[in-house]
């Protein structure tokens, strides 16, 4: 599922229409992992958003995004890039966001987007 591609020095597979890469090696775990992820990422969509609109980027006075509502925002996000750090943890990146085309939107997670920290808007 996965090959390596070594342009980028990197493990890659689309699942679901989602991109996932990896530094590291994939391992049988992180595969099966990869695949729980594309199969929940839509149902765990509106978390992922209640989680970002929580930083001040989208504050109605001083944010990056003022005055988006979640509605806007999932369907601003557009597909995201998941990278593997593990058989249990990731980061999520969407560079197609619609929000802007200066910044790129990035979060960590552990086990199925359970646990989302470390929210970073780059540009």
């Amino acid at each position: 599922m996965f090959t390596y591609e070594e342009q980028n020095k990197e493990y890659t597979a689309t699942i679901n229409g989602i991109e996932f890469v990896s530094r590291i090696a994939v391992t049988p775990e992180m595969a099966e992992y990869a695949k729980k992820l594309a199969t929940v990422y839509k149902d765990k969509l509106s978390s992922i958003a209640d989680f970002m609109l929580e930083d001040e980027a989208f504050d109605s006075e001083s944010g990056f995004f003022p005055n988006v509502s979640k509605e806007t925002l999932i369907a601003s996000l557009n597909t995201p890039t998941i990278q593997l750090l593990s058989d249990k943890d990731g980061a999520c990146t969407y560079c197609n966001h619609t929000l802007d085309d200066m910044h790129i939107i990035t979060f960590e997670f552990s086990a199925l987007f359970d646990d989302l920290c470390y929210f970073a808007i780059d540009g």
